[in-house]
């Protein structure tokens, strides 16, 4: 309230300086504190993420060899489940991320991997691509993605497989497969 008081009389307290901003800091305790206005540097923030390979050459090998190469467009996406899972009575609920893969052409949906904790499980993407190929025998020539976390996830592996890897800003099947997913449930 006070910051708020101080700005309807002085509103330049919040105009930014370039890359630096307010911030208000207590000094001292008890009745001896005071708030004190300094304009601080943030630092930008560098998103970084996990990308995966197969390890295993001979087994990416024999996969490579034993499918068919189509002239097709998947579509892969990440995304938060609207269902909560609790794996063990009395433990937290929790919202699993979906990993969905979905043929571009049909609206169908080829495979779908319930991830609890993306940050560190991401690797199961890659693991999910491989399942997927080794149960349809396809690889398509063209994967397409719309989030930079999913298309850093499948990055490597995709250059492995010989997948080209896209990043589009909508993905034309997924979001209805998304929407329809919400209401299956309740």
């Amino acid at each position: 309230m006070f910051v708020a008081d101080k700005c309807r009389d002085n509103n330049d307290l919040l105009i930014a300086k370039p890359g630096r901003f307010l911030i208000r800091t207590r000094r001292g305790k008890g009745k001896q504190a005071k708030w004190v206005n300094t304009y601080s540097a943030v630092e930008n923030y560098t998103p970084t993420y996990n990308t995966y390979s197969y390890s295993d050459e001979l087994a990416l090998r024999k996969l490579v060899k034993s499918s068919k190469k189509l002239q097709a467009t998947w579509e892969a996406d990440t995304f938060y489940s609207m269902t909560p899972i609790q794996d063990h009575k009395g433990e937290k609920p929790y919202l699993p991320t979906i990993f969905l893969i979905a043929d571009s052409k049909t609206g169908m949906i080829i495979n779908l991997e319930l991830i609890a904790d993306i940050k560190t499980e991401s690797y199961k993407c890659i693991d999910r691509l491989r399942s997927t190929i080794e149960y349809t025998g396809e690889i398509p020539d063209t994967l397409v993605v719309e989030k930079d976390d999913t298309y850093y996830y499948l990055l490597d592996a995709c250059e492995q497989l010989n997948i080209e890897l896209k990043l589009t800003e909508k993905l034309m099947v997924i979001p209805q497969i998304r929407n329809e997913l919400k209401y299956q449930g309740r």
